[in-house]
């Protein structure tokens, strides 16, 4: 954070019973205008706390700019490195944000494709199962078995 030196008033410069000559201005930031040291340190002051807000805003936004590109890195190394074991080739060594992203989603897509595959399967098993167990419980009521 950058510090500011803020000036210390001269000698000559009016003392506070001293009158001040301040004229307002409409301007688009409507700031007062002022002569004299008094207001021209004050003024000063303004300017470096907005300053030190804008910093501090920046560096929020610093942070928050690091933990996307963080979690866009972490993305990238969760991604497969060969072609995607579904039968479909992805890219998955992009280096570029909007690379990784989109090949992020490409490959969840593909994993949400699997997951309901895996799920039709396992009620096709869950069916296949109870049919067969309604079959041996029919071979030992009509006493085949």
């Amino acid at each position: 954070m950058r510090r500011y030196k803020i000036p210390r008033k001269c000698a000559n410069s009016p003392k506070l019973n001293t009158p001040r000559k301040c004229r307002a201005k409409k301007e688009s930031s409507k700031k007062i205008r002022c002569q004299g040291d008094d207001f021209s340190s004050s003024s000063e002051e303004i300017e470096i706390k907005k300053r030190q807000k804008k910093n501090a805003h920046n560096l929020i936004e610093k942070r928050r700019r690091i933990q996307i590109n963080d979690r866009i890195n972490e993305l990238a190394t969760l991604l497969p490195k060969v072609s995607e074991p579904f039968g479909e080739v992805i890219d998955m060594h992009c280096s570029d944000k909007s690379g990784i992203l989109k090949s992020t989603v490409e490959y969840i897509k593909c994993l949400k494709s699997e997951v309901e595959k895996l799920r039709a399967e396992a009620k096709q098993f869950q069916d296949l199962q109870k049919n067969n167990n309604d079959f041996g419980n029919r071979i030992k009521c009509d006493g085949i078995g």
